[in-house]
């Protein structure tokens, strides 16, 4: 096989490429802008495209240059169980040896347990639950932040801006019980109703996601934000417990913290940090599928 697997981790937020020798040993790391296949194909393909080049310029370092024709290329991809996702993949114009494409659940999952039986949460921009078992996966949630990403960290900003919208109806936000969490949301938003919908109306979920560290922050302190993180909660739990009760628990992604103690508690049972990263789990899932 050729001597160079480079493993992409391609989400909603970022994206994360690695290069590889055939061993598994990473050689170069970069990351670069949003790259959710489903959302926005020709700008998540660029930003894959800019972490490649990134990749092979670092490859310089090396004792030989890497040709792209040296080069498999295996993507886990947010947006890429959609059909109309693959069709378009499939007419990528490349000069690459290889290339696979799989969903960014599938990759982390692989790489979280080390291809072992698992389940593993997703709870970054957007979130979902896979049931890894006897080298088949199952997706349950991430439908996409219109239509799911329940516990979310789209999920959470997209609450908090409804919730201030309403708190600037009533006008009572600076005097209520919530006095915190309307600063923080003020201090991003302001208080001009239609300049919130303007720039709001039509956001991004990365959008929606970067008011998460503002959310988090009232966590102990309100009620209201209690309440989002405990709906989100008990969401995960009942797919948890009805579909993977049995398998280990893995957790990935940057919200993921939040949730970790609510579930363990919930559930009664331990969560655990990915093993690896999806990075490795597309180097992994690449040379199987090549081997």
């Amino acid at each position: 096989m050729r001597q160079w697997i480079i493993g992409i981790d391609a989400g909603g937020s970022k994206c994360s490429a690695s290069l590889f020798d055939q061993k598994g040993n990473e050689m170069a790391q970069v990351q670069t802008g949003s790259s959710n296949l489903f959302t926005h194909f020709t700008g998540a393909m660029q930003s894959i495209e800019q972490g490649i080049t990134g990749l092979l310029s670092h490859s310089l370092a090396l004792e030989n240059k890497i040709k792209p024709s040296d080069c498999i290329v295996s993507i886990g991809a947010a947006g890429a169980g959609i059909e109309s996702v693959q069709a378009r993949f499939t007419a990528w114009q490349h000069s690459f040896y290889r290339t696979f494409l799989f969903t960014d659940l599938e990759t982390a999952c692989y790489g979280a347990n080390e291809g072992e039986d698992c389940a593993f949460v997703v709870l970054g921009t957007g979130s979902c639950v896979a049931e890894y078992r006897h080298k088949e996966m199952q997706q349950y949630g991430g439908q996409g932040f219109l239509l799911g990403d329940t516990a979310s960290g789209a999920w959470l900003g997209q609450k908090a801006i409804r919730w201030y919208l309403h708190a600037l109806d009533l006008s009572v936000g600076r005097i209520s019980n919530e006095a915190s969490l309307f600063e923080s949301m003020f201090d991003v938003l302001g208080a001009d109703t239609n300049q919130v919908i303007t720039e709001w109306g039509k956001a991004s979920p990365k959008q929606f996601a970067s008011l998460t560290p503002r959310i988090l922050a009232n966590a102990e302190s309100s009620k209201q934000v209690a309440a989002w993180l405990q709906e989100g909660s008990v969401y995960l739990q009942e797919i948890l417990t009805q579909k993977a009760f049995d398998l280990p628990v893995f957790l990935g992604g940057g919200i993921a913290f939040i949730y970790k103690e609510r579930l363990q508690k919930a559930l009664n049972k331990t969560m655990f940090e990915a093993k690896q990263n999806a990075r490795y789990g597309a180097f992994c899932l690449a040379k199987a599928q090549y081997s």
